[in-house]
């Protein structure tokens, strides 16, 4: 993925908004996916939340799951994000990048 806007080093928050699913089966331990920037140690997050919870009726109206993940870059410029499914049944919609802004 490259980043059009240049960004300095330092924290970035990373959003993956998925459409809101169940689980295949329950065999499945989740909906899971890992993610990581410029080959790190990936992080996992579940985006799996029960029928009927308040976390459920979120997703339903806002017509997706997220996940949100801290990362550092360490250097300015383009940054290679990694995203693998590790449950099936997730459907990938959209990825929000938060990241400080070089001064103009």
């Amino acid at each position: 993925m490259a980043i059009s806007k240049a960004i300095i080093p330092g924290p970035v928050s990373i959003e993956v908004r998925c459409l809101p699913t169940h689980r295949i089966t329950s065999d499945h331990p989740g909906l899971r996916y890992a993610i990581s920037v410029n080959g790190d140690a990936p992080q996992i997050r579940d985006l799996h939340a029960n029928e009927y919870t308040p976390a459920r009726n979120a997703n339903t109206i806002r017509a997706y799951s997220a996940g949100v993940t801290q990362h550092t870059l360490e250097t300015a410029g383009t940054h290679k994000i990694t995203i693998q499914m590790v449950d099936p049944g997730l459907i990938l919609d959209e990825i929000v990048v938060q990241a400080a802004e070089t001064p103009q």
